[in-house]
């Protein structure tokens, strides 16, 4: 697990100070460097100028223990910008209004003032990453629901609803330049967004009265029941509720905001796509989210017309015969590496596949007579199920996404100093294999990417 030090200066001393040029940020007591020299003075603005000083040492107490925000987010302020979420989205208006999702969260709001050092985050990170404090009201809108539909009692909400506000506070403390990287991030500056999790928890669980299940929630919120999550790579037995449903909600929150959102899709999308990854997280907050997406009228419409489908199931055809030969490939290179090496990343490659090969085989998408189904709506142009089409496709663009991630999985292993010279080899020949396969020619030059 990666390593935080709270008394270290970084990249959060710097948006305080940028935060100082809207409110005042100022120093509520004296700040000491480690040889207990004075570098900030009681009452001081945390300018630019001040904030560089504090980066050049290390403190004797944490930066956010000793500054003050002027006007920090209040529970009334952080309630508006649940209303925005929902004004902004009329499907998850819906949601709210059919599962009576307002008046929790409008009493959650206001139980906020009992953590002050949270408020302080989420005011910095309002100013500093508007579009990370989005995402976060709606995950945490998100987890709320699936921890009610849960059963989860009042204070298990609660404690949802902390930690959900809380799950990326971390990343405030990672370097700007890297969260905004657009190309391909190094290992390093991988590593070092996974480390948001281990900051987070390391912040919370020095707040007096925090619950011990907000502080592992959050430490939690990326990992996976087959053990691929990070930090600590815990299968489901290891996991709590809390965590799980944080996880569940966030990564749907990215989908829907990522993919489905700028394709003028809805949540009603999500469907598809949950059914491919439904072994990720517990399978309690699967059927809680399923059964919320099925029983609210979210509409039915796709975005392929009736004159582009011909095309479009050309290309389902195409990518059907790519997870077919993509899973042939795994199919052998899985148990030849597995009784090979005691390597935990092996076990955790192979609990992996297990979910992705059992969720694909078990959606029947690529039986032949599956296949036979794709060319018949395709020759007579069954219009009924032009729908069904757009789902399938759905389905089989996230499984590609889990295969991509299982292939990341075993490149780390190949990478790795407990890789034998006989495990490279056989990788190495099976990436290749993977690599002809991706390169394969499309049918068609439209991309139908959701």
């Amino acid at each position: 697990m990666d390593k935080y030090d709270p008394l270290q200066s970084d990249s959060y001393t710097e948006h305080l100070a940028e935060v100082n040029k809207t409110k005042q940020v100022i120093a509520t007591e004296d700040i000491f460097n480690n040889a207990g020299a004075t570098i900030v003075t009681k009452g001081a603005p945390i300018t630019n100028a001040v904030a560089q000083q504090i980066l050049r040492f290390k403190l004797t107490k944490p930066l956010h223990d000793t500054i003050e925000i002027e006007n920090e987010l209040s529970g009334d302020t952080l309630y508006l910008h649940f209303q925005r979420l929902l004004d902004s989205q009329p499907s998850f208006q819906k949601i709210n209004t059919a599962f009576m999702i307002d008046p929790i969260v409008r009493a959650e709001c206001h139980f906020m003032n009992m953590y002050p050092l949270l408020r302080q985050k989420l005011t910095v990170m309002s100013i500093q990453a508007p579009k990370l404090l989005d995402q976060t009201i709606a995950t945490t809108w998100l987890s709320v629901l699936i921890a009610h539909k849960t059963g989860c009692d009042e204070q298990d909400i609660r404690s949802t609803f902390v930690a959900a506000l809380a799950h990326d506070i971390g990343m405030l403390h990672i370097a700007p330049n890297i969260l905004s990287k657009t190309t391909k991030l190094t290992d390093e500056e991988w590593r070092q967004i996974q480390a948001h999790s281990v900051i987070a928890f390391e912040i919370l669980k020095n707040i007096p009265n925090i619950q011990k299940n907000v502080t592992l929630a959050v430490l939690e919120h990326h990992e996976e029941c087959d053990g691929t999550g990070y930090p600590r790579g815990l299968f489901s037995s290891s996991l709590s509720i809390t965590g799980q449903i944080i996880g569940l909600a966030d990564s749907v929150i990215a989908i829907y905001t990522k993919r489905l959102e700028p394709a003028k899709r809805s949540l009603r999308d999500l469907m598809p796509i949950l059914q491919m990854c439904s072994g990720r997280h517990f399978y309690q907050t699967y059927e809680a989210l399923i059964t919320v997406l099925r029983k609210v009228d979210l509409g039915d419409d796709g975005i392929i017309s009736a004159e582009e489908m011909p095309i479009f199931i050309d290309d389902m055809l195409h990518k059907n015969k790519q997870l077919t030969n993509y899973i042939d490939v795994y199919d052998n290179l899985l148990p030849s590496i597995s009784t090979k090496s005691q390597d935990n990343t092996c076990s955790r490659a192979q609990a992996s596949y297990s979910f992705i090969s059992n969720a694909i085989r078990g959606s029947g998408i690529l039986n032949e007579g599956y296949i036979r189904w794709l060319e018949q709506v395709r020759s007579e142009k069954l219009g009924f199920a032009y729908r069904e089409m757009e789902d399938v496709y759905l389905m089989m663009e996230e499984a590609e996404f889990q295969l991509q991630k299982l292939k990341q999985l075993i490149n780390s292993y190949l990478l790795s100093e407990s890789c034998s010279t006989e495990d490279k080899e056989i990788i190495t020949t099976y990436f290749i294999a993977l690599e002809t396969i991706k390169d394969q020619e499309k049918p068609s030059s439209t991309d139908y990417s959701l």
